[in-house]
């Protein structure tokens, strides 16, 4: 089974540790104040399979201060959302705009979709109905929260193109929850890509995929890690106790002198042969994920809106919230 991750990021990580060429794969890095900024691209079929993931720019933005979110941080986060994606496509006030949140609101670590469209400053209908009673600054922004298979028997995907088809947009944006794979990075992380997305695939369940080839639009798919697998935690904390071990020893290490030589690879290939179907279907999520939720909807959402409504101000832009 090995590690699941739904980031690029940590993929090309995964694929670094066997030391061997990255074909089709290429990257880069920046930082910006506390953020920093990785910019994974998949080029060709080879880098496709190398990482698993489909071909196209995946940017990550990563800074363990996303999850206090004081007030310098979330402006800096908004701000930098907004600029990197920006880098993945221009947008045009004139153009319509769908903004979709994926995700069950009844479940907490999946709920980041319906909670960041809330926060979103919609004016499509605004627009239709009063055309010159709206700043005309603003862009033409509609949001869609398409709900979940289980609840309304419909795939997600179906929903989207039916939408789509009837507003035709330029661009769609689509906002999911993601696994990841090392706990660290649940909510200090965010993952913008031009790919497409999978509804569900953060918990192995896989759906109609959202992509330009399947909604005959643009698409962005904005991403943040809520959950790991059990498996991850399991192997964060071998890895951990090694790590102890080999920089300073335990007094207990003694007991297990094998330990202080695990290696990721020996860690995952040990929990594969151990753990049970159940144990390494388990996803977790922190005790705090439904602050954490709320930090990172409010966040991405205040950076998504400043993308969008690229001529105004974020104090015009809250005027109207």
């Amino acid at each position: 089974m090995g590690v699941h991750t739904d980031l690029a990021l940590e993929a090309k990580e995964i694929a670094e540790r066997d030391r061997q060429p990255l074909p089709g794969i290429e990257s880069e890095e920046q930082q910006q104040n506390d953020i920093h900024i990785h910019v994974v691209r998949i080029v060709n079929d080879e880098g496709s399979q190398r990482l698993h993931k489909p071909q196209g720019q995946y940017i990550t933005l990563e800074c363990e201060q996303f999850k206090d979110i004081i007030p310098d941080t979330k402006q800096n986060g908004a701000r930098s959302i907004a600029e990197q994606l920006r880098r993945i496509r221009p947008v045009d006030k004139n153009e319509v705009v769908l903004v979709v949140g994926l995700g069950n609101p009844a479940i907490t670590a999946d709920s980041l979709g319906p909670k960041l469209t809330q926060h979103i400053l919609v004016t499509r209908h605004i627009k239709m109905l009063y055309p010159d009673g709206l700043d005309q600054r603003l862009s033409n922004v509609s949001a869609l929260v398409p709900g979940v298979l289980g609840i309304t028997g419909i795939e997600t995907g179906e929903i989207i193109k039916g939408v789509a088809e009837k507003i035709k947009p330029a661009l769609i944006i689509v906002i999911d929850a993601l696994a990841a794979g090392e706990t660290r990075r649940i909510a200090s992380t965010v993952q913008l890509s031009d790919a497409g997305i999978h509804p569900g695939s953060g918990v192995g369940n896989h759906r109609m995929e959202l992509t330009k080839e399947s909604l005959g639009t643009d698409i962005i798919a904005i991403g943040v890690p809520t959950v790991v697998y059990a498996r991850t935690v399991a192997r964060d904390a071998m890895m951990g106790v090694s790590a102890e071990i080999k920089r300073d020893g335990i007094k207990e290490a003694k007991k297990f002198p094998y330990l202080g030589e695990v290696n990721p690879q020996d860690a995952d290939n040990l929990l594969d042969q151990t753990l049970d179907d159940d144990m390494k279907r388990l996803v977790v999520a922190p005790k705090d994920i439904d602050q954490l939720i709320d930090k990172m909807a409010e966040m991405v959402a205040d950076g998504l809106n400043q993308y969008l409504h690229y001529e105004c101000t974020p104090d015009v832009i809250a005027a109207y919230m």
